[in-house]
């Protein structure tokens, strides 16, 4: 499996990209604008990204031809990230109001995920094709999404965003009509601060390997820095290495 989100970045400056998909989709006009009609750089982590605008057909078009080329590749699935992002004051191609867009987003990027993977297993034939999972969703999202899951929730034993909001996150999320859903196992987000530290532990990697084994889909993620927490290996001979720390604060 593998990755993709509906954000890009300008790639004028890296020489060792095989496309410069950014500034592809900026000559075609199907990203999101700002008010001057340019396209809408927004923050994420370290870096501005500009989103894709699927109000406009031809963005869905030219982003299912990204899609192919991973499947041509021998892709089988991947995490379909992002999309609840859509700036409040963006101009669409469509015209709408962006706040009501905003929530309608997370349906179109499931949808364009959706209908690719149904075209590819209709022209290939394939009898298992294709998967994907999201984690931003709106009202029409389970009509679109293969699965979902719950997001980068801490590696901690906390209600709020550690392993038992996993389970409520399921709970709540069965309720609401999202019932092919789950978590990473063990979490992924971390703090690795003199005062502050969240460290996976192996203990807490064990239990939620043990929670989602009751969940549709049953996978593991790395943290950001796998060196210095417990994690999963794909050898017969160990399966874990680094710090077993307890996560404390």
């Amino acid at each position: 499996m593998t990755y993709c989100n509906p954000c890009l970045v300008p790639m004028g400056e890296k020489g060792n990209a095989r496309r410069h998909l950014y500034e592809e989709a900026k000559e075609l006009g199907i990203l999101v604008r700002d008010e001057a009609g340019e396209p809408y750089m927004m923050p994420n982590t370290a870096f501005d990204v500009a989103m894709l605008d699927f109000t406009n057909p031809e963005a869905s078009s030219w982003f299912k031809g990204i899609l192919r080329g991973m499947a041509d590749e021998g892709v089988s699935g991947w995490m379909a990230d992002f999309g609840e992002g859509l700036p409040l004051d963006a101009r669409l191609h469509s015209g709408e109001d962006p706040v009501a867009a905003h929530n309608r987003y997370p349906e179109l990027w499931a949808r364009v995920n959706r209908e690719f993977a149904d075209e590819w297993k209709s022209e290939a034939g394939e009898e298992d094709g294709l998967v994907f999972f999201v984690r931003a969703g709106f009202r029409e999202s389970s009509r679109w999404a293969m699965l979902f899951w719950e997001g980068d929730q801490m590696v901690s034993w906390q209600a709020n965003d550690g392993i038992k909001s996993s389970v409520v996150g399921l709970l709540s999320g069965g309720l609401s009509g999202i019932p092919l859903n789950h978590s990473d196992a063990g979490g992924y987000c971390t703090v690795d601060l003199p005062l502050l530290r969240y460290r996976r532990s192996e203990e807490l990697l064990m239990r939620w390997m043990e929670v989602n084994a009751f969940t549709v889909v049953f996978r593991t993620h790395e943290v950001p820095a796998p060196h210095t927490h417990t994690h999963v290996l794909l050898d017969d001979e160990s399966r874990t290495y680094g710090e077993s720390d307890e996560n404390t604060s």
